[in-house]
């Protein structure tokens, strides 16, 4: 799937400008990534407003060594969940490495944001859980933007991706500047509600909001993501779901074929390209669909059919070629 080099540059540059932390490293995040953040930033805010408690009680370090205790195991029971989904970078990006296992990535967490001295603190995580369920809607959305483009490729129409994903950025945008206003009204700073370092301390609501969705956006258009441990076994259903489309345009390229013979025979014309440009139209969009589902969880379109496509073709793109190959055009 194409990218825009210059839209990606612009961004870099201004989470450049915007972070103490540098550039901002694009990374694909599927819907079950915000929503693995999400559970985490959940666990990380029970921790700190439990360590609060331990300390306005004067109950000393014994109380919060006991609350990191036991919100380290369920963090990495999160973690754990999500591990046959996602690798670790994908749920806590910049924390995690993409080979930590859930312990690893637990202890990164605690170490940074989630540490109960300098983290983010009880309300940075509530935003931080309620931004997370705001970008899992919009994962969701971009999706289907992917699986729409997928088939208007393959229908011979122009891509609509950007568009498509630009108007999901607006339609959640607003949602997110008021969970960004209500931690600015309890006092605290819009950098407290992000991992990334996307938003400074000096941001208003309005910025962080839009540096967010933007990154959100640019990352959506990334396409799959490889990371689950089935990856082989998606990618065997996949082939098989091509492989019966395959097989019925192989057989309707081979029928396009005998009535041209027959045609020819009997001294009559045969239009033999629209017979198979037909029959392509007829399966093009049903088989990017199939492609564009095993995107989603993964495979992309080279694996499922990798005698006819490349790593950069989109589900659309990759379909017709394959069709083409099949009939012979």
């Amino acid at each position: 799937m194409s990218m825009r080099p210059h839209t990606l540059l612009a961004l870099a540059a201004v989470l450049w400008t915007a972070s103490s932390a540098g550039a901002v490293e694009l990374i694909a995040r599927s819907p079950e990534a915000y929503e693995c953040q999400g559970k985490v930033a959940t666990v990380l805010g029970k921790l700190a407003a439990k360590v609060d408690k331990c300390r306005s009680r004067g109950e000393g370090p014994a109380c919060v060594q006991e609350a990191l205790g036991t919100f380290r195991e369920r963090l990495q029971d999160v973690l754990e969940k999500f591990s046959d989904k996602l690798s670790p970078t994908r749920c806590l990006p910049g924390l995690c490495g993409r080979e930590d296992s859930p312990i690893e990535c637990a202890a990164a967490a605690l170490d940074g944001p989630g540490d109960p001295n300098d983290g983010k603190g009880e309300q940075g995580f509530k935003c931080l859980e309620k931004t997370s369920k705001l970008l899992v809607k919009f994962a969701r959305g971009a999706s289907k933007c992917r699986k729409e483009e997928a088939k208007a490729v393959a229908n011979g129409e122009p891509s609509n991706l950007d568009a498509c994903i630009n108007l999901r950025e607006l339609e959640n945008v607003g949602d997110l500047v008021t969970v960004l206003q209500k931690l600015i009204d309890k006092n605290g700073t819009v950098d407290e509600c992000v991992l990334r370092g996307e938003c400074t301390v000096n941001d208003d609501p309005f910025r962080c909001a839009g540096l967010v969705m933007q990154l959100a956006g640019e990352e959506a258009k990334l396409g799959a993501v490889a990371d689950g441990s089935d990856i082989e076994g998606r990618t065997e259903q996949c082939r098989d779901g091509a492989h019966d489309v395959l097989l019925e345009v192989a057989k309707g390229a081979a029928d396009c074929r005998e009535d041209e013979a027959k045609a020819v025979r009997q001294g009559q014309p045969f239009d033999l390209a629209g017979c198979l440009d037909r029959l392509i139209d007829r399966w093009a969009e049903r088989l990017a669909g199939i492609l564009a589902k095993a995107s989603e969880k993964g495979v992309g379109a080279d694996r499922c059919i990798p005698n006819s496509c490349t790593p950069a073709d989109g589900p659309g793109d990759c379909a017709r070629e394959a069709l083409e190959d099949i009939a012979g055009i």
